[in-house]
Formats: C-alpha cells, sequence, structure tokens
C-alpha cells in the first residue's frame, strides 16, 4: 500500500484490533499531518476495455462517524462514493466498468480533503 497525493499516512499497522472475523488482524490507518490524506492502491492487473471490476473492505472507526470517498477505477475511467465509518463493522464495496479504451492499472483510493486528523480501522480488502 501506498499513500497517494501530497501526504502520506503515518502509519498502517496490525494493532490488536478485534476484526469482524473475531481474530486481531485489523489494521489501523491514521494520516500523517493535518493536510489532504488518500492512500492508493495500485494493483498489478492493467485495466481491459469493458470489464467490470470490484472492490470490497471492511470498515470503522472507534468513536463518532467519518465520511470519506472510495474510489475504484484506472486513469481513464473510475467511480466514487461517500462511505461513512461509525463505531460497528460494515463491509464497503464499490465497482467500475473500464472505458473502451482504458489507461493504466486498476486502483483502489480511500480518503479525502477533510481527512486530516483520526484513526480508521480496516479489513479485508479484496477485489
Amino acid at each position: 500500500e501506498r499513500a497517494g497525493g501530497d501526504h502520506p499516512v503515518s502509519r498502517i499497522t496490525a494493532d490488536g484490533i478485534d476484526a469482524p472475523n473475531d481474530t486481531t488482524t485489523a489494521e489501523a490507518l491514521a494520516p500523517a499531518s493535518a493536510a489532504t490524506t488518500t492512500v492508493k492502491n495500485t494493483s498489478g492487473t492493467v485495466a481491459v476495455a469493458s470489464k467490470t471490476y470490484a472492490f470490497s473492505l471492511w470498515g470503522k472507526v472507534s468513536s463518532g462517524t467519518k465520511t470519506m470517498a472510495l474510489t475504484v477505477g484506472d486513469s481513464a475511467t473510475n467511480v466514487t462514493a461517500n462511505v461513512t465509518f461509525n463505531t460497528s463493522w460494515r463491509r464497503f464495496s464499490g465497482e467500475y466498468t473500464a472505458s473502451g479504451t482504458p489507461s493504466g492499472n486498476v486502483f483502489v483510493q480511500i480518503g479525502d480533503a477533510a481527512w486530516t486528523s483520526g484513526t480508521i480501522h480496516l479489513w479485508g480488502a479484496q477485489s
């Protein structure tokens, strides 16, 4: 995993958080500074014209709620949905269909301009 945008996350750690499957394998993700933060994971899969790709992950926060953007796509086409984390594990998913002339590899990105503090917990990302 790597940080996108201008600012990296401070840490991605397995830190003993109980995951939805009752193991302690969930990860905590926090911004490195009070600046716009996103995390982008680019797969090794080159986007194929007109093919549909799906992605899902589980997420939550320790307290309150946090709304962020979840984007799935390639350099030419992508789909973004706002997702709201609360204190219960919820599964979030997204899919997109590559255009007739896709560009680059399939990627997933989470974060937004308002994520300058606070930790989210993630688990079970899959595509």
